[in-house]
């Protein structure tokens, strides 16, 4: 993704840290209630990913790759 948002001219450091500080601020799943299978993907995330599966038919791309989740996103 790095590549793929300098080609396009996005400063990618600052973005890292504006994401990285905007991620640290969701609440935190712990405890025993918080293992793998007890997790669940939100409504948004479950969008982001139906939306990038529609990304990769369009490009007719076998598979959903970051570029194809940055498409979704933007």
């Amino acid at each position: 993704a790095r590549a793929v948002l300098a080609k396009a001219g996005v400063p990618v450091d600052p973005l890292r840290v504006k994401v990285t500080a905007e991620l640290e601020r969701l609440p935190k799943v712990t405890g025993p209630s918080g293992a793998a299978e007890n997790q669940y993907a939100s409504g948004r995330f479950t969008k982001l990913v139906a939306q990038s599966e529609d990304e990769a038919k369009k490009l007719k791309d076998e598979y959903v790759s970051v570029e194809h989740l940055l498409l979704a996103a933007a």
